[in-house]
């Protein structure tokens, strides 16, 4: 299953944490495909991890993800405080 077919199935509630003081997890619950390549990451990017994972990044990190999205911010104090809010978000 895709990413795009997942969130066509309708409502998806998912629960996040935060990891390593720069990123926001989210598990999906679900395996989807990828095409992992190292990359560093920069503020506002959305990433596979694992292939079950979104991971939302407010600063960088080097690694392995499949690049999903961006984000698009104006200030990045304030990306940085929505993405590293409380340990048990839901988007």
């Amino acid at each position: 299953m895709t990413l795009r077919q997942l969130l066509e199935q309708g409502h998806l509630t998912c629960s996040c944490e935060n990891y390593g003081g720069f990123e926001k997890v989210v598990y999906l619950g679900e395996d989807l495909p990828s095409d992992d390549e190292q990359i560093t990451t920069q503020p506002g990017d959305i990433m596979l991890y694992d292939n079950d994972k979104l991971v939302m990044f407010h600063a960088s990190n080097t690694w392995s993800y499949t690049r999903i999205g961006t984000i698009a911010y104006d200030d990045l104090e304030t990306l940085k405080s929505a993405l590293s809010g409380s340990e048990d978000s839901r988007f």
